[in-house]
């Protein structure tokens, strides 16, 4: 819950509303091409999925520990500019 809540509120803080989730992972709608984020983010050694469906694309992240989560937040950053 911590790690999710983390996830969640670090998401909500780049202006982005995810997905209600009660689960162990988040996901949320991104404004990027979805290729190019997975690259990003893989070049960070950071592994999510992404989606295409209800006209856009998401981004899926299973919830680690907060180490972890907290590199994604690094990855995530670069990764959205």
């Amino acid at each position: 819950k911590e790690a999710r809540d983390f996830t969640n509120e670090l998401v909500k803080s780049k202006g982005i509303i995810p997905m209600p989730s009660q689960t162990n992972f988040v996901m949320f709608p991104i404004e990027v091409d979805g290729d190019a984020f997975l690259t990003k983010m893989y070049d960070d050694k950071v592994a999510v999925k992404v989606y295409k469906f209800w006209d856009k694309t998401w981004c899926r992240v299973s919830m680690g520990k907060m180490d972890e989560m907290k590199a994604f937040a690094g990855a995530l950053d670069k990764a959205l500019s």
